[in-house]
């Protein structure tokens, strides 16, 4: 004797595909890609900004080393102060940027401070 509710479960268990659940899994996937691949790009836009803080920052403290230095001459030391200002600012900048990566940072070149 068959049992027939065996093998009604058996039937009920299984997944019908149709093209519109095989669709709706592929946007799904991409849609699910997309994040993590948008994550990994600000993570490490995030990283990259640190790095530039951080070189604005040793690039501050050797200005305002100079700065302070009685070797050099008021001029050389006048500039060195607009240069500290200026990767003060930059620093400040990139380090906004790091804990908000999905803003752009505007392009920035270094002046001459002679």
């Amino acid at each position: 004797m068959k049992d027939t509710t065996q093998s009604h479960n058996q039937e009920t268990m299984q997944i019908r595909f149709s093209l519109r659940t095989a669709l709706l899994g592929v946007a799904l996937m991409a849609f699910v890609g997309a994040g993590i691949r948008w994550a990994v790009t600000m993570q490490h836009r995030s990283r990259t900004h640190q790095k530039e803080a951080i070189f604005h920052d040793l690039s501050r403290q050797n200005a305002a080393l100079i700065a302070e230095s009685d070797i050099y001459d008021k001029d050389k030391r006048k500039a060195s102060r607009k240069a500290e200002a200026w990767h003060t600012k930059q620093r400040d900048l990139f380090i906004e940027a790091a804990s908000r990566p999905w803003r752009t940072v505007p392009p920035a070149v270094e002046p001459k401070f002679d």
